[in-house]
């Protein structure tokens, strides 16, 4: 439903409305259900006019805004004026890096009509920008890939003389790399390829760092979500290992599973401590096969794409975080469930295929990988019409162009 600013939703609402940021349509979909279930009301704020897919859901309600990555200014004079209208002060909830450094860059301003279930952006920063964030890790000798931070031009030569290729390229800031360059990073093949990757990465005047590629497939990735109150206690801990990932190497995980491991808390309390942060977490670790270390890879500071698979077992993190916003305390399920699965299936199918092209993964392997206790990133019996939406339009429109584009040489194309 979309509603206007004059709308009697604000005077209806009978406890404080947490506003979600964002165009993922998983991430915000899990998020809206999550805090849906439990009865809080919840708006989204898109600047798409045309409805998306989170929007089908009985859980949402959503205003057109002005687009911030755009219009940044405007943006932030849109929430001033939207919180006039709140009676009670709203909780805020963005699920991109990109929502979450402009909103906390302008914290003093909105915070008169907003909370912030995180630490200030001095803190905050520390995690979205990479090249504090591996400094930090060095310092502290917490495992990690190897990570350079060439200053200039003849730094950077002599690092592609050391470096193991290949090797990523990767921005300090990928929130706005990923809107410049629409990809998580370059991989450079050789010596060239790197001072070349960094040419055209400096044009558009993005700090970088060079890194190391940990060896292993989806299956060596594994990740902690949390929610760490202001004393930096973990609530609501939740970990799970990835099964396959799309796109392959550089996407996120389409199918996980639940698992237990205490070195992951373990290593992150202690980093999060180290840097007074609170708020959610989402970590990332690979398991380097060489060592049999988990090194870290990133800490998102928000709500992550996957966010509805501890919510299935009342681990519900997203309600966690507006319960310690608003002052209440919360009885919380810290027992998760090992071996459930979480299925993005409609990235799946081509991870698999892709999979199956490249000999890491039989078919059998894959059929009989769905066996078990799962969790849908889209469908959900309780609101059955966003994975309804989905599905018509991944028959009709994303299953042809995928044959059309990627599936020739598969099925014995040129």
């Amino acid at each position: 439903m979309e509603i206007t600013n004059d709308s009697d939703f604000f005077k209806k609402a009978e406890k404080q409305i947490a506003f979600v940021f964002g165009q993922d349509n998983v991430a915000i979909l899990g998020l809206i259900r999550s805090l849906g279930k439990v009865n809080i009301p919840t708006i989204v704020l898109t600047p798409k006019r045309r409805r998306q897919l989170f929007s089908f859901s009985k859980y949402c309600t959503y205003i057109v805004c002005p687009d911030l990555k755009i219009k940044e200014e405007k943006y932030v004079d849109f929430l001033l004026k939207l919180g006039q209208i709140l009676t009670t002060k709203g909780v805020l909830f963005p699920t991109s890096d990109i929502d979450l450094h402009i909103l906390l860059k302008y914290r003093d301003v909105l915070k008169e009509y907003f909370i912030f279930p995180i630490a200030d952006l001095n803190v905050v920063d520390k995690l979205l920008d990479k090249h504090n964030f591996y400094q930090l890790l060095e310092q502290h000798d917490i495992p990690h890939a190897k990570t350079y931070f060439p200053n200039n031009i003849d730094e950077l030569k002599k690092i592609s003389e050391k470096i193991l290729l290949p090797c990523i390229i990767k921005p300090a800031y990928s929130g706005y790399f990923r809107r410049d360059f629409e990809i998580k990073f370059f991989v450079a093949r050789t010596k060239d390829e790197i001072i070349r990757y960094h040419n055209i990465i400096a044009k558009r005047n993005h700090k970088l760092v060079i890194q190391e590629i940990i060896p292993g497939e989806a299956n060596h990735m594994y990740g902690f979500n949390t929610y760490y109150d202001q004393d930096y206690k973990p609530h609501g801990i939740f970990m799970y290992n990835r099964i396959r990932e799309w796109p392959i190497f550089a996407g996120n995980g389409c199918f996980l599973q639940s698992v237990e491991v205490p070195e992951l808390e373990k290593i992150t309390t202690s980093f999060i401590r180290k840097i007074n942060y609170y708020g959610i977490v989402d970590a990332e670790f690979k398991k380097d096969p060489r060592d049999g270390l988990f090194k870290l890879i990133e800490i998102n500071p928000r709500i992550w794409l996957q966010n509805s698979f501890p919510t299935r077992y009342n681990i519900n993190i997203p309600h966690i975080a507006y319960m310690d916003s608003i002052g209440k305390d919360l009885e919380i399920n810290e027992q998760s469930k090992v071996g459930v699965k979480w299925l993005d299936l409609c990235e799946d199918i081509p991870s698999a295929i892709k999979n199956l092209k490249r000999g890491t993964l039989s078919l059998r392997e894959w059929i009989t990988s769905y066996n078990g206790e799962k969790v849908h990133a889209i469908f959900d019996r309780n609101d059955p019409l966003p994975a309804f939406i989905k599905f018509v339009n991944y028959i009709l429109i994303e299953i042809p162009y995928y044959l059309s584009r990627h599936l020739n040489g598969y099925f014995g194309g040129k």
